[in-house]
């Protein structure tokens, strides 16, 4: 066992390219794109039922946080691009701002969401959001007629947030779409301009 180890730290891998970085992330990115889409419709069929069961109340609550999941990772793939590719990190940072401008209360949720059980004993690290809050959330609806999840003192717009996410996945292909060509990168997933 020690000589494997031995080996492996010998034999580091480098670091991906920039190329790598941004083929990967926008990879990643789609999957969670495509996911803020799926659950964004899952709550919008269980929001325009008149009255819901309660087994469906149960599982639009678990929608939502795992909406709140999907936004969340896709806003961390735009970032590391940004992070890795410094480039492009100007373009990705705006696209972050407005996408952050747009749902802004996801941190908190995603932050209590995250660490629930703990805010449940009443130990989260935000003193401001207490047990009681954590377990109360109720519906809304916008005037667009789309659901918003009030929770621990603020209100999602799904819509809205679905909406910003959109925004910036395609603000992400659109950065790495011109980063690609001006740095003689093949998209490897679609042929080659010509």
């Amino acid at each position: 066992m020690a000589a494997r180890i031995a080996y492996m730290s010998s034999d580091a891998p480098n670091p991906p390219s920039a190329a790598v970085v941004v083929e990967r992330l926008r990879t990643e990115a789609t999957t969670w794109s495509n996911a803020v889409t799926l659950q964004a419709g899952r709550i919008g069929r269980r929001h325009r039922k008149r009255y819901l069961e309660p087994a469906e109340a149960e599982a639009l609550e678990i929608d939502l946080h795992f909406f709140l999941v999907a936004l969340v990772r896709l806003r961390r793939c735009v970032s590391r691009v940004g992070s890795h590719v410094s480039a492009i990190e100007p373009s990705l940072s705006r696209h972050l701002r407005s996408f952050d401008e747009a749902v802004p209360s996801l941190a908190k949720l995603r932050n209590v969401s995250e660490h629930i059980d703990e805010y449940n004993l009443d130990a989260g690290q935000d003193r401001s959001v207490s047990r009681r809050q954590v377990q109360n959330w109720y519906m809304d609806s916008s005037p667009s007629g789309g659901l918003i999840w009030a929770w621990l003192g603020e209100r999602l717009d799904v819509g809205v947030a679905e909406g910003g996410a959109t925004t910036l996945y395609k603000g992400l292909c659109d950065v790495c779409d011109s980063w690609t060509r001006e740095n003689g990168a093949e998209h490897p997933t679609r042929p080659p301009d010509r």
